[in-house]
C-alpha cells in the first residue's frame, strides 16, 4: 500500500505527441522500455498496463520523424539493463567509442 502522500499519474495515449521529439535539432534516439515506464509500472505494480503503454508508444511513433532512431528493450526504465543501454546510446550519439 502506498502512503497517502504518494501520487502517481498514469499517462494517457495522447499525452506525448511525436511533435515534441520532432523539434530536436540534433540526432535523437528514443528508447522504449517495455518492462515499465515508471517506478510503479512493472508487472506487480499498481499502474502496470501494457495495453496502455502500447497505445502511448504507438501515439508517439505515429508521425515521428523517420530520422529518429528507435531502440526497444524488455527492461524496466529503472533496471540496470536499461541504464546501460541508455548510456551506450548516449556514447554513440556523442561519437565516443
Amino acid at each position: 500500500m502506498w502512503p497517502p502522500t504518494y501520487q502517481s499519474v498514469k499517462a494517457t495515449p495522447n499525452r506525448y505527441p511525436a511533435s515534441v521529439l520532432n523539434t530536436a535539432t540534433g540526432p535523437v534516439t528514443l528508447i522504449i522500455p517495455w518492462g515499465g515506464f515508471h517506478q510503479s509500472s512493472h508487472k506487480a505494480g499498481p499502474i502496470w498496463d501494457p495495453e496502455i503503454d502500447k497505445l502511448i508508444v504507438g501515439n508517439v511513433l505515429d508521425g515521428l520523424n523517420p530520422a529518429i532512431k528507435i531502440v526497444e528493450t524488455d527492461a524496466h526504465i529503472n533496471d540496470v539493463k536499461f541504464s546501460r543501454l541508455a548510456a551506450d546510446e548516449m556514447l554513440e550519439l556523442l561519437g565516443v567509442e
